[in-house]
């Protein structure tokens, strides 16, 4: 694949021209294996003005989507409470162009990365801050933690699990670098009602 390309791709740690820094980038997909490349909409810091931050907005085509959005480009600005447009980001780490401009570069590598099928694994329960592993059922709740493994899922993306049943919730946690979310305390806020007869 084939991409045109021509200004230089930011990531965390990337300078601004009023003294500031990029603070957001996509977890695991790095610039020249060093820093978390970053999207359109993420924030970056600004020591200049009272706002002290805004997110990051796009100035000229590119041709690269990463999973928070499209890519970031040096020359793009912060929208922070600096006058429109002259809080640029600039690129102190990069020598990967991600612009529409000019150029080709090969962006097999990073296209093959993007387009892995995201899958759960395996979902398993465990309880209390230990996290010991549940083997059966379990008759407490309020302090389990699930437990998703995926597949395809870049350390620190959101995984969703749907729970069904008595309770019906979506709980989302964030995948860590061995490829497994723990949300824990799942059920905590959910009350169980019990009727009987005494």
């Amino acid at each position: 694949m084939e991409i045109y390309m021509g200004r230089k791709m930011i990531g965390i740690g990337a300078p601004t021209s009023t003294g500031g820094s990029v603070l957001e980038g996509n977890v695991g997909i790095n610039i020249d294996s060093a820093v978390s490349t970053s999207s359109i909409g993420h924030l970056a810091s600004c020591p200049a003005c009272s706002k002290g931050k805004g997110p990051i907005i796009a100035v000229g085509p590119r041709t690269i989507t990463l999973p928070a959005g499209l890519v970031a480009l040096e020359g793009d600005y912060v929208a922070c409470g600096c006058p429109p447009q002259s809080n640029k980001v600039m690129s102190a780490q990069s020598s990967v162009y991600g612009g529409a401009e000019h150029n080709k570069a090969d962006f097999s590598g990073i296209t093959a990365v993007l387009n892995r099928p995201k899958s759960i694994t395996d979902i398993s329960l465990s309880y209390g801050d230990e996290q010991i592993p549940v083997k059966s059922v379990s008759r407490f709740y309020t302090d389990l933690n699930i437990h998703v493994t995926t597949s395809g899922y870049l350390p620190g993306e959101t995984v969703t699990v749907n729970i069904s049943g008595p309770t019906e919730k979506a709980l989302t946690g964030i995948v860590g670098v061995k490829g497994v979310a723990i949300i824990p305390n799942a059920f905590a806020s959910e009350i169980i009602d019990m009727e009987g007869e005494a």
